[in-house]
């Protein structure tokens, strides 16, 4: 079943595209938000040839891929109909208010993911380039690669306005010009140079917008009430040249008077109580987030971490959850390494085994869903072993220059004066999860029933 065939059996089993509102990816799964769960053929989508297992958060049911997970959802938008923003054009989503909230998240804060994590690799490589004396921090070439690292973090408005637009069927372009206005050199300088602004006597407090995250989702919130006051005032004829300049004399001044302000404290709290909470009991933070990790991986909840960490990264130049999620990771592959080498099974022997090595390298759902979940007791050892694991990484405060995956694959974000204790913390945490598996063990799936 190559990747189109499988996109369509997924797409029938879901209750084809009527039964669809949302079409998002990351770095594993499929996420197909819902109208009607009773439609969802969960355990026939499970079955099919290339999944590696399914789960169910909130009005969001998620189809866990792996690495082909972009090429199936290549395929699978292509079977459906989308608007500009990679959207199925129905219902907007449903659910609790949690549920409701970490879908959104979800949907902003996925789609940028890829260009966060290579500015971290490439910063990460450079900065390893850099301790080994292979490039000097003087040269052009470091600092020409550097701002190859940075331009993410620095333009994070930019992809946050267009994620965010997306995500609530505004005009992106719109929205990345406002992006625009907030960290243009002259407003930059303006700001630098003032305490605060004036446009017509209208005071305007100076901040600093680049790499900052919510005032551009706050200005897309309330860029969404001025679209529709509009469209819904100004005859058709007219929408294509005034919506648009409306919209921008409308939205940034109210950004730059109130929500830019106003995100940029709140922004800056998240990061704040987080790092301080962190500095005065890092071991604490590290076993706590370390051991829950996994379980909010099920719950979807993880995602919440996503705009802290970036908070932290464009606020400080380093992160650090990243080092607890790693070990969490690493215990994670240690258990289901653990379940390849004692189970009897066949078919869940292999299936085992590379769901072992892709949490190895930081792709954890197939090994938490396949394995430790499905098998209950070995999922009390990845607890254990990454809450051990995380008080080491939290104790040395491990710092990382961006977001990666895993052990193997973020290596380079960790090089710098912390690096020996990444290793210890994510070393200690994946012997752990290995060695309780193998001594509390779990109860083995039988030959006939593993495709149960």
């Amino acid at each position: 079943m190559n990747d189109k065939e499988l996109a369509q059996r997924i797409l029938e089993l879901v209750g084809d595209e009527a039964n669809l509102s949302d079409v998002t990816h990351c770095v594993t799964r499929l996420r197909l938000s819902f109208k009607d769960g009773d439609k969802i053929q969960s355990n026939e989508i499970s079955a099919l040839p290339g999944v590696l297992g399914v789960n169910t958060v909130g009005n969001q049911f998620q189809v866990i891929l792996g690495g082909k997970v972009t090429s199936v959802y290549e395929a699978f938008t292509s079977l459906v109909s989308l608007d500009g923003s990679n959207q199925v054009e129905n219902d907007a989503p449903k659910g609790n208010l949690i549920d409701r909230f970490l879908d959104t998240l979800s949907g902003i804060f996925v789609p940028i993911i890829p260009a966060i994590i290579g500015a971290g690799m490439i910063k990460g490589v450079l900065f390893s380039l850099m301790f080994f004396g292979v490039i000097s921090s003087d040269s052009e070439n470091f600092q020409i690669i550097n701002v190859f690292s940075d331009a993410a973090f620095y333009f994070i408005p930019v992809l946050i306005a267009n994620s965010t637009a997306n995500r609530f069927k505004v005009n992106p372009y719109i929205a990345m010009a406002i992006a625009g206005i907030l960290i243009h050199p002259t407003m930059v300088e303006l700001m630098s140079k003032h305490s605060s602004v004036h446009l017509f006597g209208i005071p305007f407090t100076s901040a600093s917008y680049s790499s900052s995250v919510l005032p551009m989702i706050m200005a897309v919130g309330f860029q969404i009430y001025v679209e529709r006051f509009l469209k819904l005032y100004i005859p058709k004829i007219l929408q294509t040249l005034l919506v648009p300049l409306l919209t921008i004399l409308i939205v940034a001044p109210v950004v730059l008077g109130i929500l830019g302000p106003l995100g940029t404290i709140i922004g800056n709290g998240i990061g704040q109580i987080f790092i301080k909470f962190y500095m005065a009991q890092s071991w604490l933070a590290g076993a706590v987030i370390s051991a829950v990790y996994p379980f909010m991986v099920i719950l979807g909840m993880h995602v919440g971490f996503t705009p802290v960490m970036v908070q932290n990264l464009s606020q400080y130049g380093v992160d650090y959850l990243m080092a607890l999620f790693v070990a969490s990771n690493a215990a994670q592959a240690g258990a289901t390494f653990a379940v390849f080498t004692k189970t009897k099974n066949k078919e869940f022997k292999a299936t085992a085994g590379t769901a072992a090595f892709n949490a190895f390298l930081g792709i954890t759902e197939p090994a938490l869903f396949g394995v430790t979940s499905r098998l209950k007791r070995p999922l009390i050892a990845v607890a254990i072993g990454g809450a051990v694991g995380g008080v080491i990484a939290g104790a040395f405060r491990v710092e990382a220059l961006g977001m990666g995956t895993g052990p193997i694959a973020g290596l380079p974000l960790f090089f710098g004066k912390t690096f020996i204790y990444y290793i210890i913390s994510w070393v200690v945490a994946l012997v752990i999860g290995f060695v309780l598996t193998y001594v509390i063990g779990f109860d083995d799936i039988p030959e006939k029933g593993l495709l149960k």
